[in-house]
């Protein structure tokens, strides 16, 4: 082949090459992009444009689709392209936050352990003097007043039994046939409780 035809056919397929990709452009944007926008094409217009881009009747419903599709990924590019500055502002506000947080943390933090330090301590000394307690009670030389204990403690088991027998009478029942007995059997039990915490301190003070 010499060179005159050579550079013949070299122009006649870069101007087919041109003319397709012209002729896909005004198809696409005559017939495609108004199909998708829900636009009204005439019949005869959609026929010698589709011919023009050597596509066929069978094709338009695909590259309306393709279209479709192609205009969202573009919103969706769009969308991200948006929110790339408002990602950034939204880290920047994130990572002050932490550092708000981290700075509050490291302000607490030796605040609480000093309290539970105090607090261990105050507990340290309850509890000492908790086992004094009960051995105060149980050294306690008087006979009369751990028999009096003993009497209450009996009493306040068979009041809390009387008590729990009615707890299984409805409320109901209990309120209309039963409520004398058992706001007695409730002012004997606070009772009983108040006496046994008197008797009780008179024996850790002897």
């Amino acid at each position: 082949m010499n060179s005159a035809l050579e550079e013949m056919t070299r122009d006649f397929r870069r101007d087919e090459a041109a003319r397709l990709s012209d002729a896909w452009k005004n198809y696409r944007r005559r017939v495609v992009q108004r199909l998708v926008a829900g636009e009204v094409v005439e019949q005869a217009e959609v026929r010698k444009l589709l011919e023009a881009a050597g596509r066929t009747i069978d094709d338009l419903p695909k590259d309306v689709d393709n279209q479709k599709s192609r205009d969202a990924m573009r919103k969706r590019i769009k969308d991200a392209t948006d929110a790339k500055p408002k990602l950034a502002a939204a880290r920047m506000e994130l990572e002050k936050l932490k550092a708000e947080r981290q700075k509050f943390i490291d302000d607490i933090t030796p605040k609480i352990e000093a309290a539970a330090a105090v607090a261990d301590s105050h507990n340290a000394v309850v509890n000492a003097a908790q086992s004094c307690v009960l051995q105060l009670r149980s050294t306690c030389g008087d006979p009369g007043l751990q028999k009096e204990i003993d009497s209450i403690d009996d009493d306040l088991r068979d009041l809390l039994g009387r008590e729990s027998t009615m707890a299984l009478v409805s409320s109901e029942n209990r309120d209309a046939h039963y409520g004398a007995t058992v706001k007695e059997i409730r002012d004997g039990i606070t009772a009983l409780r108040v006496r046994r915490d008197t008797i009780v301190a008179e024996q850790e003070s002897q």
